[in-house]
């Protein structure tokens, strides 16, 4: 990093003089022209995608960033209005406690016929706070076939979920799509206090 590159954002850090840390592009940066020694964040509490250069503006697409940042970390709150590769999908992990504060998830135009926004796949012991807001590409999809484009979908040996709230719109398929794996696995354990879907192509839970 250099300065002048936005790299630190608004967040404080500590130089730690002595750490030859991976740079992780969030929490630990390491200078361009630096061997030994990182700026380290400071802060306690959830992880946030803009920490790790995620822009959640509603144009640029945050699919990438956002689940690297997924894969390293189990607190994580989100905020922002994010765009997301349906092809691809926000994937979330086990043992993971995700806030949801007034954020939402729009998917890009896509020609798939099956897909998923916000994915839970053979994941236990997830926690979500506030609304999962998912609105599909019903609207600007790119063809006329299939029927599986999932705004939230929950597969395969899943166990001990705890969903606060789920609100789908426009998706190309189901909102909300609860399966097995070919009925050799099943979700146990699935608690959704509450579930709005509108507008969506197919309206499936199985």
């Amino acid at each position: 990093y250099t300065k002048g590159d936005g790299a630190f954002g608004s967040n404080i850090f500590e130089w730690d003089s002595t750490s030859t840390e991976t740079d992780n592009g969030g929490t630990i940066i390491k200078l361009t022209s630096i061997t030994t020694g990182r700026y380290k964040l400071k802060f306690s509490g959830a992880v946030t995608p803009e920490m790790f250069g995620a822009v959640g503006d509603g144009v640029t697409d945050d699919t990438v960033v956002i689940n690297n940042l997924l894969q390293n970390y189990k607190n994580v709150l989100f905020s922002k209005t994010y765009i997301v590769n349906p092809a691809i999908g926000i994937n979330f992990q086990s043992n993971s406690n995700i806030i949801f504060r007034g954020s939402k998830f729009i998917s890009s135009a896509s020609n798939k016929t099956t897909y998923k926004i916000i994915n839970f796949e053979d994941v236990i012991n997830v926690n979500t706070y506030g609304v999962i807001y998912v609105i599909g590409d019903r609207n600007i999809h790119i063809g006329s076939t299939g029927e599986w484009g999932v705004g939230v979908r929950i597969f395969g040996d899943c166990k001990n979920l705890r969903i606060d709230a789920i609100e789908a719109y426009d998706c190309w398929g189901d909102g909300l799509y609860v399966a097995g794996n070919n009925n050799s696995t099943r979700p146990e354990g699935i608690h959704i206090n509450n579930v709005y879907c509108k507008n969506n192509r197919k309206t499936k839970e199985g």
